[in-house]
Formats: structure tokens, C-alpha cells, sequence
């Protein structure tokens, strides 16, 4: 049995809820795609920095680059800890770049796609494994199991600022969750 904060837990209940929360959080991603039209991708989110496509193809990055994190946080190793002036342009560059020319359907496979390459990393995790981890993201220390968690809190942060309905809709028309209106959005079921 592997121990996480001292508590001891079985791999296939600290899996299951792994997963469990996983597919929410692709349940909720799907439910905003839902929501938008291909023309809302092109429009400004709250984010001042991406299109609504960019921003959610930045969501879809994040996922894509998480078994590769879980393989680093295997060996000890961390990843994304270079300076904010170094790694942020880079990250809106990437996001910005494939953010362009995307539809509701291409959004919805590319994460769909990232989404079973998350959960065939999961299954290669032993339970002793789920405790090893590393620096990420300028955060601190991150196991594995919340590398994987955070993809439920990057879609919180991030899914808030998606602006739907570009005709009826406008960035100054909504305020983000930081400036007072923290529970719109379908994945206010992620949050704790």
C-alpha cells in the first residue's frame, strides 16, 4: 500500500477517483465547448492576452504535456519552472499559435486525444509511484496525483474566461472570477 500525506490508499480507489475527476473535468470542457460557436473562438476572452481559442487550446496544451509531466515527476524531475519573463511569452505564443483556425469539432478531438493519453499514463502509475514528484509550474512540489488534479483547477481558472456569444456577449460585459463573480461556468463543479 502507498501513503499520501501519511494516509495509507489502495491503487485502484486512488485511481478510480483520479480518473473519476478527470472525465469530469472533461465532461465540463465539453459542456463549455457546448456552449460556444466556431466564430466565439476568434473573439477576445477575459484573458486580455488570448482569443477564446487560444485560451482553450491553452487548457488542451496543459492536458497534452501531462504524461510527459507524470514521466518527469517519476524520475524526481519538475518541468515549467523557468522565469515568469522567459516561460510566460513563450506560453501565450504556443497558446495564441494554436488557437488559430480551430473549430468547436478540432477542440473537442484534441482534447479527447490528450485526454486518453492522460488516462494511459495513469495505468502505468504503480501506487508507490503516485507519491513521487518534483517542482512544476513555479509552484512548488507537485505529486503525481496533483499534476493530475490540476487539470480540474486549470479549467476552473481558465474556463472563467471564456466569453460566450460574441454577438450578445463582450468582455466589458462580464468581470473575471477574481474581480467578484467567481461562480459561473460549468465547471463550478470542480471547485472545492
Amino acid at each position: 500500500m502507498a501513503e499520501r500525506d501519511g494516509t495509507p490508499y489502495d491503487r485502484q480507489p486512488a485511481h478510480d477517483e483520479m480518473r473519476a475527476q478527470l472525465a469530469a473535468t472533461r465532461e465540463a470542457f465539453h459542456s463549455l465547448l457546448d456552449k460556444l460557436s466556431d466564430d466565439d473562438l476568434q473573439q477576445p476572452s477575459l484573458n486580455p492576452k488570448w482569443t477564446n481559442g487560444a485560451l482553450l487550446s491553452h487548457i488542451i496544451v496543459s492536458l497534452r504535456f501531462l504524461p510527459l509531466a507524470v514521466a518527469s515527476a517519476k524520475r524526481g524531475r519538475g518541468m515549467f519552472n523557468l522565469p515568469a519573463p522567459v516561460f510566460d511569452p513563450v506560453n501565450a505564443t504556443i497558446a495564441s499559435v494554436l488557437g488559430k483556425h480551430q473549430s468547436i469539432a478540432s477542440l473537442r478531438h484534441r482534447y479527447d486525444s490528450a485526454f486518453d493519453a492522460a488516462l494511459t499514463r495513469l495505468d502505468g502509475v504503480q501506487p508507490e509511484e503516485l507519491q513521487r514528484g518534483a517542482n512544476f509550474y513555479r509552484s512548488g512540489f507537485h505529486d503525481i496525483r496533483r499534476l493530475y488534479e490540476s487539470q480540474a483547477h486549470h479549467l476552473a481558472e481558465h474556463g472563467a474566461d471564456v466569453v460566450f456569444n460574441a454577438q450578445s456577449e463582450t468582455p466589458s460585459s462580464r468581470t473575471r472570477p477574481s474581480e467578484g463573480n467567481p461562480s459561473h461556468g460549468p465547471w463550478q463543479c470542480l471547485r472545492r
